[in-house]
């Protein structure tokens, strides 16, 4: 049943992402010409995504090594391993979501449509639940981060493996992020080129008109 429940959250998670990244690109040629906060927002949807695919790589990169024992990677390592990518990623996540959920209010209030509506509320459910989670979670990931690299790189382990696994963790971290950032690029700037030609033509069009 957990393992269902993480598979759930895995693909929602996923998906989730894909569409912040698609919608940053449908975004992306607009948003130079209509002022700074769309670019502030639009940006902020670059990192939430980004961030999301990072998580998206790093669970199943840390469940992997875990399974394969890579580096002496065990159990402690798999949760420090998970416990710093959220050091890192929950805060960008909780800053750019309270962005996100201010212009979302805004646009509530201008519109005052049940989507712009429902998009709200949504947006303040969830900006609600992670900085709750970052107040409560925080402390303990810094706890066990910082536990996990002094004891076992501290020499609680064989010196050498210990360190080993404090490498091999940060790594693991260092490139789930850095794939999930690449990746969100990747589906920004592709969409974002697609945009460019349907706005060129647009423009094209009522140039002739």
């Amino acid at each position: 049943m957990t393992f269902l429940l993480i598979a759930f959250v895995w693909i929602l998670n996923l998906g989730i992402s894909a569409w912040n990244a698609y919608a940053v690109g449908k975004m992306w040629v607009y948003a130079k010409q209509m002022g700074w906060w769309t670019r502030l927002i639009t940006w902020c949807g670059f990192v939430m995504s980004g961030c999301g695919f990072s998580w998206c790589f790093l669970l199943p990169l840390a469940l992997l090594s875990y399974v394969n024992g890579w580096f002496g990677f065990d159990e402690k390592a798999l949760v420090a391993s998970m416990n710093l990518g959220y050091i890192v990623l929950a805060p960008a996540i909780c800053l750019s979501g309270l962005f996100i959920w201010i212009d979302s209010l805004i646009m509530a209030w201008k519109e005052r449509t049940f989507t712009s509506m429902a998009v709200a509320g949504w947006n303040t459910y969830a900006q609600l639940h992670n900085t709750y989670e970052v107040f409560t979670h925080m402390g303990p990931a810094f706890e066990n981060v910082g536990s996990f690299f002094s004891h076992v790189g501290g020499g609680d382990d064989d010196s050498e493996s210990g360190n080993g696994k404090v490498i091999f963790v940060i790594v693991l971290v260092a490139v789930s992020i850095i794939a999930g950032f690449l990746v969100t690029t990747a589906i920004v700037v592709k969409t974002a080129r697609a945009e460019s030609k349907v706005f060129q033509a647009e423009i094209a069009s009522k140039m002739e008109k």
